[in-house]
């Protein structure tokens, strides 16, 4: 084992120590897919050569093409999923507004200032 390795080891380690007593307090999905990532991950620097096993399983000549893949898909699935709450928190933002401008109207209070 490297240097490298074993700094992100070792930095892995304390990501997932952290992500588990999180998940002792709140247990959702989220927190469980990031411990499940943190795993992946150890194991992938633990052992590159399981990479390139799976990568050759799938039918992809090198690990390393299968890590670019994966995280642009990633990348391009949490731009989507970032972009949807945006938009939905937007919808909020005006339905809340709408429902001050609306109250303020019925009591008649204007402009507060």
């Amino acid at each position: 084992m490297n240097l490298f390795q074993i700094l992100v080891l070792a930095t892995l380690g304390v990501a997932l120590s952290l992500d588990l007593m999180r998940l002792r307090r709140e247990r959702t999905w989220f927190n469980l897919l990031r411990i499940a990532a943190w795993i992946s991950i150890a194991l992938a620097v633990s052992n590159p050569g399981l990479v390139q096993w799976f990568a050759q399983a799938i039918g992809i000549g090198r690990g390393a093409d299968v890590l670019l893949y994966f995280c642009v898909l990633a990348l391009v699935a949490a731009c989507f999923f970032f972009y949807a709450r945006y938009l939905r928190l937007e919808e909020q933002i005006t339905e809340l507004a709408r429902t001050i401008a609306i109250d303020k109207a019925r009591r008649g209070g204007g402009n507060t200032r």
